[in-house]
């Protein structure tokens, strides 16, 4: 039995309809059996017998209850879905009085980002009096003395124009786990929010365990919490460096064939410039022609999905597969980023950690997080610009950067095939620096020479020397 120390958290009436709603939901009162009058329940959690009554009439307005004068609350239902994804706002009823303080790390560091995660923690904090997060951001949060509870932010990445990286798999018509996908054991990437509770994954945390999977004949076991263990399993097994096979599955999938991995250097490197050119002329062709979601086009190292669904990915130099070579009967689905709708996909990177002794609770922030109104803020600040208008314009490119600040910052379109592609080869450079971990002068210099090819400031022939 809660004692009345239990719900001196607001609001007492929701806290007190969640708790009686899950025993509604588990069947403890089925259909036409009463509940237990309003001064038992007012002792059981206490509160007031008013507070019971808001609650009572919460529950009424949902179908779940009636209330009948000189009969009591009198359940609807015999039980059924589970309410384990609706906000927990009557925590205090199931973790107790004691305040829980989350270490949360946050990986963002530039000063936009975390105003937006400042203010969305301290509403979090005022809908949520029982937990106080602990913030930690960016380089301070990898010194940190206390361990992670919850790590966010950071490496997620969606494609400006809803195509690549941005692409997603449907998770229950992935696979690649042969226990399934949907485990409860997956307890960091993707956390129990996302394998539980949302249908889709980035596709570039999937690719690669499925193309490590192929080749080298390596099956996940239930000791696999996630893709990255799988992956650094594989790892020890073959004596290669993961960032290697990340990086070169990210390369395919951004730059839709036009780069490659050096295996040797760990490093992405520039593909054949005559297919630079054909694939801006088809992109150009397409695009002047209305055809570019409705064509069927498909190179031997660029692959357009059918069926209006925009581009999608290719294969890249060296082994890897890319998806035109899974078949139907791989049970592999490609649904990609919807573009004209940001809020249903949720876009923020996050994993529990294995040692957090508040998972609940983690996955509580995680759940704020998918509010419509959070999800488009932050689909507009993700998705911005990611390199300041006076890097561009310093490098020269003050024209572009114009041009880039009058796009909406959700949804970047540019008006025409050429400035589209800039604008995805500036996203492709700030996912290596995620990803690479650098921000040093010789990706800025790459950059800048991409950039100048794109702009045709510069002959192909001096951004790739021939041999």
């Amino acid at each position: 039995m809660e004692s009345s120390g239990q719900l001196k958290f607001q609001p007492k009436a929701a806290q007190v309809k969640q708790s009686l709603e899950e025993e509604l939901r588990q069947g403890v009162y089925p259909a036409g059996t009463r509940l237990p009058t309003a001064l038992q329940l007012a002792k059981r959690y206490g509160v007031s017998n008013n507070v019971v009554l808001k609650a009572a009439r919460l529950l009424v307005d949902d179908g779940l209850v009636t209330v009948r004068v000189g009969t009591g609350i009198i359940s609807r239902t015999n039980g059924g879905a589970s309410v384990a994804a609706a906000p927990d706002l009557g925590a205090a009823f199931h973790t107790g009085a004691r305040k829980k303080e989350l270490q949360v790390w946050v990986e963002d560091y530039e000063p936009w980002q975390q105003r937006f995660w400042r203010r969305f923690f301290r509403d979090f904090a005022r809908q949520h009096p029982d937990i106080t997060p602990r913030v930690c951001w960016g380089p301070e949060a990898k010194t940190a003395k206390a361990p992670a509870d919850l790590v966010i932010g950071g490496t997620v990445y969606f494609s400006s124009l809803g195509h690549a990286v941005g692409d997603l798999f449907d998770l229950e018509a992935l696979r690649a786990f042969d226990f399934g996908p949907a485990t409860p054991r997956v307890v960091d990437w993707p956390d129990l929010e996302w394998a539980h509770r949302h249908p889709f994954l980035p596709i570039g945390f999937q690719v690669p365990l499925i193309y490590l999977r192929r080749t080298h004949d390596q099956r996940p076991s239930p000791e696999d919490r996630n893709i990255l263990d799988f992956v650094r399993r594989v790892r020890r097994a073959s004596g290669q460096p993961v960032r290697h096979y990340m990086m070169g599955v990210f390369a395919a999938l951004v730059d839709m064939g036009c780069t490659y991995l050096n295996p040797r250097e760990g490093r992405i490197e520039f593909g054949d410039p005559a297919h630079w050119r054909e694939t801006l002329r088809q992109l150009r062709e397409h695009w002047a022609s209305g055809d570019l979601l409705t064509g069927d086009l498909t190179t031997d190292r660029n692959t357009f999905i059918r069926d209006g669904l925009g581009p999608v990915a290719a294969t890249m130099e060296g082994p890897v597969q890319s998806l035109a070579a899974f078949k139907p009967e791989d049970g592999i689905e490609v649904v990609p980023y919807p573009v004209d709708r940001v809020a249903p996909v949720s876009i923020v990177a996050g994993w529990i950690s294995r040692a957090s002794a508040y998972p609940e609770e983690c996955l509580r922030v995680l759940g704020a997080l998918r509010a419509p109104e959070v999800q488009t803020e932050l689909a507009q600040r993700h998705l911005m610009l990611p390199l300041d208008e006076n890097v561009l314009t310093q490098a020269g490119y003050g024209d572009l950067a114009r041009r880039l600040q009058r796009c909406a910052k959700h949804l970047i379109i540019p008006p025409d095939p050429l400035l589209a592609r800039a604008v995805e080869e500036i996203m492709n450079w700030e996912l290596r620096f995620h990803i690479s971990g650098r921000t040093d002068g010789d990706v800025m210099d790459v950059l800048h020479r991409k950039l100048a090819f794109f702009l045709g400031r510069t002959a192909p022939e001096k951004l790739w020397p021939r041999p």
